[in-house]
């Protein structure tokens, strides 16, 4: 993963800034953009993702990557991996339900 120091944070702090659902799924996107192709090569198939197109994506990627997290071995390459993934991708779901909540105000902030 090309960025260093404590990567959520910043993730988190970005999805936080988000106004819409679009812009939820740019910051995916350039999240999933530092992972190099050597990162990904021990996930399973289904969790090789380099692009969202819409949030239901997102949903469905935060479900996969979190199932294949609690099936991988704690010591194998994908562990951490997956374990980074279903953080970044449940804490953008998270962040698409409070857009989508009645009581999210875009004026706010």
């Amino acid at each position: 993963m090309l960025q260093e120091g404590n990567p959520h944070r910043t993730w988190a702090t970005q999805f936080a800034a988000t106004r819409s659902e679009s812009e939820v799924v740019e910051v995916v996107n350039d999240y999933l953009a530092t992972w190099l192709p050597s990162d990904l090569e021990h996930l399973p198939e289904e969790c090789r993702l380099v692009q969202v197109t819409n949030v239901d994506a997102v949903s469905h990627a935060a479900v996969v990557f979190t199932q294949c997290e609690l099936h991988a071995r704690p010591e194998s390459p994908a562990a951490a991996v997956l374990g980074a993934l279903s953080e970044i991708f449940i804490a953008a779901q998270v962040r698409v339900r409070q857009l989508r909540s009645s009581r999210f105000d875009p004026s706010a902030n």
